[in-house]
């Protein structure tokens, strides 16, 4: 952060040098990443839907918690981070392509780079679901009304909240199930690189950390020594 800080005052012309430069951090594990199975996926989804048709859940409740639902599961299956997920307009989805483009010049994507992502079964009929419910007259594909969506900080209290309830691992978040799209694709045999592409990272040595996942691939590897 101080590192940070000195360079923006050398831009700001409030300092000559930045005596952080001499110091390197000492490099961090990159553990395994968190994720959840399709499994684990239905259990979260089944409280969900239990929780919203709950005797005594109020409408607006039932509502809110309905849409966390297909939040959820198009998170899982697209990998896009929450904010593209709430971001998500009707504009930049096509039903009949079934693809979503994520990016536009309203909404700038983390990496600034726009991408596209194909709609699995699942996925697209999720998604063509809230189109006949909802209409595309709502300008937000998850909107609880014609401009407005759910908080990042709402959906991801009762994602957190869900998992809980469900028996699911403590340490996932709402982000885990990026790493959940990506692992599934790493362990069916999916290059780095498209993975890299859907996900939207700038490099591939940021997808790398899903490749060892593939075990069939590093028990094939092994096998060499028999």
């Amino acid at each position: 952060t101080l590192k940070a800080a000195f360079n923006k005052a050398i831009d700001w012309g409030y300092a000559s040098e930045n005596p952080f430069c001499k110091y390197k951090l000492p490099k961090k594990q990159r553990n395994r990443p968190d994720f959840i199975t399709e499994a684990e996926l239905g259990l979260i989804l089944q409280r969900l839907e239990s929780k919203a048709f709950k005797i005594g859940c109020s409408k607006a409740k039932r509502k809110s918690l309905l849409m966390i639902y297909d939040i959820v599961k198009t998170g899982f299956y697209s990998g896009m981070r929450l904010g593209e997920l709430l971001n998500l307009r009707w504009e930049n989805v096509s039903l009949s392509k079934n693809t979503i483009t994520v990016g536009d010049h309203r909404f700038v994507t983390k990496g600034k780079k726009q991408r596209t992502i194909p709609m699995c079964e699942k996925l697209s009929k999720c998604i063509k679901q809230r189109a006949q419910s909802k209409g595309q007259s709502v300008e937000y594909v998850f909107g609880v009304s014609a401009k407005r969506t759910l908080t990042k900080d709402y959906v991801s209290k009762t994602f957190k909240e869900i998992c809980r309830a469900a028996g699911i691992d403590e340490r996932i978040k709402f982000h885990s199930l990026r790493h959940s799209f990506a692992s599934y694709l790493a362990q069916q045999g999916v290059s780095p690189y498209h993975i890299k592409e859907l996900l939207g990272h700038a490099s591939v040595t940021t997808t790398e950390i899903y490749s060892h996942l593939n075990e069939d691939v590093l028990k094939q590897a092994i096998e060499k020594f028999n």
